[in-house]
């Protein structure tokens, strides 16, 4: 297996199994108890939604001779893998972003250049005016799907999941296409690869410290702008970020207004209307 270290916070190893189709992430006790513990439910949740975004599919633990403690590993769908494209059809990835429908500290592009070599993330998506361009039924289809998924994550107490979003552009008809839930064919050859990551963390108090702590930080500092409080910050509670989440792939990646319930409060803005200073909310 090939070895890769996370560009995120949690400083997880990646692993990708020979043939690209599966990935093995490193996570803490905490996360594999947490997602133990959902997994009946997660499997009645995937029977019942064949299309799921949510692709996660063991939890395991080794102990190596040389070490007090155990590692605990999630098994989980390589959502860039080719493997659901026809071999006719190349495939050339373009860039990456994750996605959580906040904005604090959710930038990762020092210039715009930056784009393609690491996984931007959602002030980036939002400053750079980012869009999946798809026909409508086909972001309808994703959108009812990834409402489906939310609803589980929220009813489990889940929290700090991300959409993983890959663009990509291709050579070949893209009716060949097999279907795959997580591909979205888009238009001039664009093809979007995506599904729903990091569903291991549950909320707990130590989440609600830092939303207090972060809440009053971002309160203080844009003192005008207090609309943009519970707009900006990860950690808050499962049924706030599920509907927030919700409103940011609706309103600024899938760019579905028709949708009922889009505006959902606490939505993040058009960049044109984004008003926070940079210097606060840019890592």
């Amino acid at each position: 297996m090939k070895e890769r270290f996370s560009e995120g916070k949690s400083g997880s190893f990646f692993y990708f199994t020979t043939d690209k189709k599966f990935i093995v992430k490193t996570i803490s006790e905490h996360e594999a108890l947490t997602a133990l513990t959902r997994a009946k439910g997660l499997l009645q949740h995937v029977r019942s939604n064949p299309k799921t975004l949510l692709h996660y599919y063991g939890i395991y633990a080794i102990q190596p001779s040389h070490m007090n403690q155990a590692i605990f590993m999630a098994v989980m769908k390589n959502l860039f893998d080719r493997s659901s494209i026809a071999p006719s059809i190349k495939v050339s990835f373009q860039e990456a972003y994750d996605l959580k429908g906040a904005l604090f500290l959710r930038s990762a592009l020092s210039k715009a250049s930056d784009l393609g070599s690491c996984t931007a993330l959602d002030l980036d998506w939002v400053r750079m005016e980012k869009r999946i361009n798809a026909n409508d039924a086909d972001k309808r289809r994703i959108y009812d799907q990834l409402c489906n998924d939310l609803e589980f994550l929220k009813e489990q107490n889940l929290m700090d999941y991300s959409l993983l979003l890959g663009f990509a552009q291709t050579e070949g008809a893209q009716d060949q296409l097999s279907g795959a839930p997580t591909v979205l064919p888009g238009s001039g050859g664009q093809l979007y690869f995506l599904g729903i990551i990091d569903i291991t963390e549950e909320w707990h108090c130590g989440w609600a410290v830092q939303g207090n702590i972060l809440g009053c930080l971002l309160a203080f500092v844009c003192s005008s702008k207090p609309e943009f409080r519970s707009a900006s910050i990860t950690a808050v509670n499962p049924k706030i970020y599920a509907e927030r989440f919700k409103s940011f792939m609706c309103n600024n990646v899938l760019q579905l207004p028709d949708v009922e319930g889009s505006a959902v409060k606490g939505s993040v803005v058009p960049a044109d209307k984004l008003e926070i200073e940079s210097d606060v909310l840019r890592v």
